[in-house]
């Protein structure tokens, strides 16, 4: 009687360990079930954000390539590409006329890049009509600026279009070839203006004039993952030093070198 109570509870001990272990690979299987589709998720939906990124990026190159390719050769003392500091708020603006317009005829654009805080950049791009296009280019023969002149040109003459991606760096620099045959390039997004055959550079208080032939731009653009940019935003309030690097490891990178289609007309 003794041997046969001890056996039938070994057996009922054998069949409530054995439930218990089905309950819990069954609820293993439902947290990693659970866990796998979130990871396979997060996945897809970084991937989608990828493509964003990459698509925005793309986008932007594409026109600034089209846009500084077909840059216009002036004459004389017309300036055919300036950078300038943003006196409104931190950034640059580049300013130049060119040929890539839907009616092919030459047309004064200005790529408004501004950094309202650090990793944050938004750029604009901004083409004046054929009509003040032409009045720039004369009131440019008498040392007019490409900025005073946008800034005072009215609304109804500028075609606007801000690109949606938020940048988290934009840098552009001109390469040239100086007349001894050497090639050299501008520190990014320098104070830079090319006249009359010179690249003329300000940094500080030194300014220096380069005789030389413009050959091309050097575009580099970031931007971050909407995940990234949380993490990079909440280093940045603790640790600017930390953010820079987070920035150049993390964000991902576009980069152009585009090349002057057009010859000078002097």
């Amino acid at each position: 009687m003794c041997v046969t109570s001890g056996r039938k509870l070994c057996s009922r001990a054998f069949t409530l360990l054995e439930v218990l272990l089905s309950i819990l690979i069954v609820v293993a299987a439902v947290f990693f079930g659970k866990r796998l589709v979130g990871t396979m998720s997060e996945n897809a939906k970084s991937i989608e954000e990828t493509k964003i990124i990459d698509s925005g990026m793309h986008a932007l190159m594409t026109l600034m390539r089209a846009d500084l390719g077909s840059i216009v050769m002036a004459r004389g003392q017309q300036p055919v590409f300036e950078i300038h500091e943003n006196d409104r708020r931190k950034g640059i603006e580049i300013f130049f006329l060119t040929t890539n317009d839907d009616e092919h005829v030459t047309t004064a654009v200005k790529y408004d890049i501004a950094e309202p805080e650090f990793g944050h950049i938004e750029v604009t791009r901004t083409a004046l009509n054929k009509e003040m296009t032409i009045a720039l280019q004369s009131a440019m023969g008498s040392h007019s600026s490409f900025g005073k002149f946008f800034e005072n040109a009215a609304p109804s003459v500028k075609r606007t279009h801000t690109f949606g991606l938020l940048l988290s760096d934009f840098k552009i620099r001109a390469g040239v070839k100086k007349y001894d045959g050497s090639i050299v390039s501008t520190y990014p997004n320098s104070k830079v203006a090319y006249v009359g055959g010179n690249l003329i550079c300000e940094r500080a208080t030194r300014k220096s004039t380069i005789p030389c032939d413009l050959l091309f731009f050097d575009v580099t653009v970031r931007s971050f993952a909407k995940s990234d940019a949380a993490k990079f935003d909440h280093i940045k309030a603790k640790d600017l030093a930390k953010a820079r690097e987070f920035l150049f490891q993390r964000s991902r990178r576009s980069f152009a070198r585009i090349t002057i289609n057009s010859s000078s007309f002097s």
